[in-house]
């Protein structure tokens, strides 16, 4: 996300708290996640208010799993600057 490449206002925590982020000066934020382990991302969402609410199943019900997250800035409808440095949240269902 440009020179801060941060979220700005990420919070670390289980599920209990969506990952949180401020936009640093751009329109809106696309959204992309992988399951840890996992080498490519992928897309979730543009998102403009924070926090980013993540309402997929657990690939094993009633198993946890460890999420990451990464997001790009978009400034007129276009990603603009570089991803963000990911974050993770475990879910637990």
């Amino acid at each position: 996300m440009g020179a801060g490449r941060g979220w700005g206002g990420v919070l670390h925590a289980p599920c209990l708290q969506p990952p949180r982020f401020k936009k640093l000066g751009f329109d809106s934020v696309n959204v992309y996640a992988r399951a840890s382990g996992e080498s490519e991302w992928h897309f979730l969402a543009r998102d403009t208010n924070s926090p980013y609410d993540d309402h997929r199943e657990l690939a094993k019900p009633g198993t946890p799993e460890v999420r990451e997250y990464r997001l790009i800035g978009v400034l007129k409808d276009q990603e603009s600057g570089t991803p963000s440095d990911s974050t993770s949240v475990t879910f637990s269902g």
